[in-house]
């Protein structure tokens, strides 16, 4: 019996109860008809009427109990309710919709849709409506007043920015601060507190080629930098007295390594007060190219005068 059932089941798309009342209502209609055939009644003709009116009643029962089926079972899209015309899905209201041919469940999920802030976009948005099946989206199709899909965003081309649109108005460069130095294509927040940090401990710039001397600044960056500024010839940088300057002070900056930093402070030890430039060239530790990088920054200050007897 239960292999019965679920072959009724399989094979109609019936459910459990509906499956066992067909079973019961066919176990009936067998049960009168055999039993005309076992039991011979003493007035056939009669009886023959009576169980033909029974057997109309019980097909009546069953072409009920089968159309009931079906219209469970069938999709509610499968209702098509009127003739479709050009329509917009974002516009029409429930009965606008089922006049077009949506079923009344599914034009009140579209409806339903838009209230939540749902918008149609494209012909094919309306697929994501549940309930939505192929053949009446095709049906449909022609008559919606959308794009089949989506179009996509159209990106403006845009050059990558030149140098030209980047170059910043010419400026001084050891008045800048880092906001300014970061209108130069290519220096950010680190490059522009470098260059700030370096022109401290140089005393300011006194060429603009020493931008060039600036850690991890590359030659493009470099080069748009000494575009965009200027160093002023009125400028002054800031000097070391070589005279009273300790060992520390000499190799903060950065043309005095701390070996050269010491050679001075040897020879001022041994020698005295180094009077001019050219002294500085008696120290063997310093060569003519940095002798010529440090001398901008140098000041000679006599602080014992040579008396005579010094002299000899």
């Amino acid at each position: 019996m239960k292999h019965l059932k679920h072959g009724f089941r399989s094979a109609l798309g019936f459910s459990r109860a509906q499956a066992s009342g067909f079973v019961l209502l066919a176990a009936v209609i067998l049960g009168f008809i055999f039993s005309g055939v076992l039991y011979a009644p003493s007035h056939p003709a009669a009886e023959d009427q009576d169980a033909t009116h029974v057997l109309d009643s019980l097909l009546a029962c069953w072409d009920e109990v089968v159309m009931d089926t079906l219209a469970t079972t069938a999709p509610a899209t499968s209702e098509i309710n009127g003739e479709p015309f050009r329509f917009d899905p974002n516009k029409l209201s429930v009965q606008e919709l089922q006049s077009v041919g949506f079923s009344p469940q599914l034009a009140k999920r579209v409806v339903r849709y838009r209230e939540a802030g749902g918008i149609f976009r494209s012909r094919k948005d309306l697929l994501r409506i549940y309930g939505m099946d192929t053949a009446l989206y095709r049906r449909l199709e022609p008559f919606i007043q959308l794009p089949v899909e989506r179009a996509l965003p159209r990106k403006t081309w845009q050059p990558y920015p030149s140098v030209a649109t980047r170059k910043a108005e010419p400026f001084d460069l050891n008045l800048a601060d880092t906001a300014q130095l970061k209108k130069i294509f290519g220096i950010g927040d680190k490059r522009a507190l470098r260059i700030v940090a370096y022109r401290e401990k140089l005393g300011g710039f006194v060429s603009i080629t020493q931008v060039g001397e600036i850690y991890t600044l590359d030659s493009a960056v470099a080069g748009r930098l000494v575009q965009a500024s200027f160093v002023s010839e009125n400028f002054r940088p800031r000097r070391i007295d070589i005279n009273s300057a300790d060992e520390n002070e000499l190799a903060a900056h950065p043309y005095l390594s701390k070996s050269a930093a010491h050679a001075l402070v040897a020879y001022r030890f041994q020698h005295g007060e180094l009077m001019a430039l050219s002294d500085l060239a008696k120290i063997q530790v310093l060569d003519t190219k940095t002798i010529q990088k440090i001398a901008p920054y140098l000041e000679f200050q006599i602080y014992h005068h040579p008396t005579p007897d010094t002299e000899r």
